[in-house]
């Protein structure tokens, strides 16, 4: 059994291709709304949450982006990520991804994982009923 811990590298900080958004509708719905206007490199979002990120390419599509719903009025709320609130988010992706990816797992390797893999396959098929015998 061995264990293995990745060196990842961390995502580079991009300013301004950030916007923060409160959500009306669906968020599959949001990210196509959002894509209408230029393409979507990320959508981040909690399941069931009232709010996320949308994340751009480059800083000139986040802003034609923006201006264009500021003006639209739609039922999404949008605003630019900067400042501190822009370095809090970029600093959560990285620990989040660093977590993620030197979270210690197993690494299966050879005749062990085939074994494995087999036993798992047998306990599938074997289907016991028992029956108890009932005393009269």
């Amino acid at each position: 059994m061995q264990t293995t811990v990745c060196n990842v590298k961390t995502i580079p900080t991009l300013k301004h291709v950030t916007l923060i958004y409160s959500k009306g509708d669906f968020c599959l719905v949001l990210q196509a709304v959002f894509s209408s206007y230029s393409p979507v490199a990320y959508l981040d979002f909690t399941e069931g949450g009232s709010e996320g990120h949308v994340r751009f390419h480059t800083g000139e599509s986040c802003d034609s982006v923006l201006k264009a719903m500021l003006s639209k009025s739609d039922k999404v709320k949008v605003e630019k990520l900067t400042g501190e609130a822009e370095k809090v988010y970029w600093e959560k992706i990285n620990a989040d991804r660093m977590a993620r990816y030197n979270a210690k797992r197993e690494k299966k390797r050879g005749s062990d994982k085939v074994a494995r893999k087999a036993d798992a396959l047998q306990m599938q098929r074997q289907i016991h009923i028992r029956f108890d015998e009932e005393e009269t």
